[in-house]
């Protein structure tokens, strides 16, 4: 349990740090909304800064752990569009959360993300270039998903070239 403790602080604190909301958290997973239900500037950059100030921070827990025997990764995936939010429950119990396609997709990327990962579908990627490095990953299959969905790995916050590095020894 102290392990997620210290989990949870840290990411508590980036996640008010960064005005986003937490709308429900179970063993080592959490959902996080950026721009709701407060609308904020530039929500994707806002979702991928957190991000990557949360891999920072648990990369460093991760460190420690290891050295207690924990085995633990932690990968990130972030998607952006049109979700439906607001109050779901019952009587004795209501959460703030969000339901839908791009809720879905986030939570694949997620599963999709190795250690040290933050995938970005292709609306995170579009509103961040310029700003953020990302590598095009190309398509991939996801659970629940006819279609196969291009995803993005996030580099740093310096990708100011031209936003994007294609992988290589894909195209050729």
């Amino acid at each position: 349990m102290q392990v997620l403790r210290e989990y949870y602080e840290a990411l508590g604190t980036i996640i008010t740090r960064y005005e986003a909301t937490l709308t429900n958290f179970a063993a080592d997973g959490l959902m996080v909304l950026v721009n709701a239900p407060v609308p904020c500037a530039d929500p994707a950059l806002r979702a991928v800064e957190m991000a990557i100030d949360m891999q920072d921070a648990i990369q460093r827990l991760i460190a420690e752990w290891r050295l207690l025997g924990h085995a633990i990764g932690f990968g990130i995936g972030l998607a952006m569009g049109w979700a439906t939010v607001g109050r779901i429950g019952y009587e004795a119990r209501v959460d703030y959360t969000a339901i839908g396609h791009v809720v879905n997709l986030a939570s694949r990327l997620c599963s999709s993300a190795a250690d040290q990962q933050i995938l970005v579908d292709h609306a995170v990627a579009q509103s961040v270039r310029g700003e953020i490095l990302l590598v095009a990953l190309g398509p991939r299959q996801l659970k629940g998903f006819d279609e196969q969905i291009p995803a993005w790995k996030v580099g740093t916050r310096s990708g100011r070239s031209n936003g994007v590095q294609e992988p290589k020894g894909l195209n050729g």
